[in-house]
């Protein structure tokens, strides 16, 4: 698996976060917080830390993060059922989120079938879902 590492200063955004941003003021959140599934909080270490792609450090802070917000939107789109890495990476985040007992936080971003979507694939209108798609 190959990953590209981002990293963020708080001043240039990327595409899907500026969607995000503006999905969430129509939605009418007040802010939001921004994650990805392979989210490393911290510098680059080893190289089996952030071919990982995340570290303990890292869900501890999303944990945190997400015990104070009232939802934590998941919007992997079919990465989270395609991916074999990718899967297993969502389904330890929702097991973590169900230990904390944050689950009932949890929506989907979905599109007008009910498909989890991506926010590249959802430009126009956010739909959010209530229900797993384990």
């Amino acid at each position: 698996m190959k990953l590209r590492l981002f990293s963020s200063n708080g001043l240039v955004s990327d595409l899907t976060t500026s969607l995000v941003i503006n999905n969430v003021a129509v939605q009418g959140f007040g802010s939001v917080k921004l994650a990805n599934l392979f989210s490393l909080v911290g510098e680059l270490g080893a190289k089996d830390t952030y071919t990982a792609g995340f570290v303990a450090a890292t869900d501890q802070v999303i944990l945190l993060e997400a015990s104070k917000v009232n939802t934590v939107v998941i919007a992997t789109g079919s990465f989270g059922s395609n991916n074999k890495r990718g899967k297993q990476r969502q389904n330890e985040l929702l097991n973590q989120l169900k230990k904390a007992d944050l689950i009932s936080k949890v929506k989907w971003l979905v599109d007008g079938h009910g498909k989890p979507v991506h926010p590249l694939s959802s430009r126009k209108e956010w739909i959010l879902k209530d229900e797993s798609f384990d």
